[in-house]
């Protein structure tokens, strides 16, 4: 089965084909410009470079939020329209779950925390190592989740992996709460990839539960700042 993944949540832009279960290939896109272009210009030269016709394509996964609000609707919007033009199924994931499961096996807690402005942090807590999610998804100041975060980890006497762009911003205040409990991920986890989104939603394609590309939504637990200054 061929599946495509689609990560447009952060500030870099990737695209991915699993082909049996195996990466075939991914292109990820650090670089200047809308993520509109790097998407579709990605897209087209990792089709070329694996001799993959785009019609072959069985199914696709895509990262639906939280973060980015542009680069959300951005790879929703190209996915329904792939989907709806290809008639194939489509998965959403959580950039959180991607960032998560990227560390899969891991001993410790996995907390990803990706930047929302203003001090606050989308994020949830994970077993990866058992594949379970133990905290669901929230906006919060990142004051607050390390106050819990440090609860937490004396409770059960863990330490936590923190994965996701909000790690360098916040690295000191989380080191300064957590000490030695707290771990870095490294550099490869600060960013969802589309091949780890690929990796999540394979098997819901590979067991038919794809879904039409109309029933895709954007995960974005707040709503966007200019929908929020229109309701003031």
């Amino acid at each position: 089965m061929k599946v495509l993944g689609i990560e447009t949540t952060s500030k870099i832009c990737s695209v991915a084909v699993l082909e049996d279960g195996n990466l075939a290939g991914e292109y990820i896109l650090n670089i200047k410009g809308k993520h509109s272009e790097k998407l579709f210009s990605g897209l087209n030269k990792i089709l070329m470079d694996l001799k993959i016709n785009i019609k072959d394509l069985e199914g696709i996964s895509v990262s639906t939020g939280p973060g980015s609000f542009t680069g959300i609707r951005v790879g929703i919007s190209a996915v329904r329209a792939l989907a709806q033009a290809l008639e194939i199924p489509v998965v959403g994931v959580s950039s959180l779950d991607v960032l998560a499961f990227s560390t899969f096996p891991c001993d410790f807690i996995v907390c990803p925390i990706i930047d929302a402005l203003r001090g606050e942090v989308y994020t949830a807590l994970y077993r990866t190592k058992i594949e379970e999610k133990i905290a669901d998804y929230k906006l919060i100041k990142i004051e607050d989740l390390l106050r819990d975060l440090d609860k937490f980890s004396r409770l059960h006497q863990e330490k936590i992996l923190f994965v996701g762009d909000g790690v360098t911003l916040h690295w000191k205040i989380i080191e300064k709460v957590l000490g030695k409990r707290a771990v870095v991920a490294s550099f490869r986890n600060l960013f969802p990839s589309a091949s780890n989104a690929a990796w999540l939603g394979k098997e819901e394609l590979q067991k038919g539960k794809g879904e039409k590309y109309s029933k895709i939504l954007p995960l974005y637990i707040r709503r966007p700042t200019a929908e929020l200054g229109l309701k003031k």
